[in-house]
């Protein structure tokens, strides 16, 4: 009987551990929706800039890489 109940014990803790983690997420991407939504060109433009800066920087190194090794 103390097996058992110690068994139901830690599903329901589990579960529970279970649901406030799908729970969280939930409301976590309900709230980046919203943000999305509200800053949704910017972000974008922000993420699309920083990608093409990155791939700038990126190219001028690896040509002063060469012409160091010529």
């Amino acid at each position: 009987m103390g097996e058992l109940l110690g068994i139901l014990c830690g599903i329901s803790i589990i579960s529970f551990i279970e649901f406030a983690v799908l729970a969280s997420n939930i409301c976590t991407l309900f709230v980046k929706r919203r943000l999305y939504r509200v800053v949704d060109g910017h972000w974008l433009f922000t993420l699309l800039n920083g990608a093409r800066l990155w791939g700038c920087s990126f190219e001028v190194s690896s040509r002063q890489d060469r012409t160091a090794e010529s």
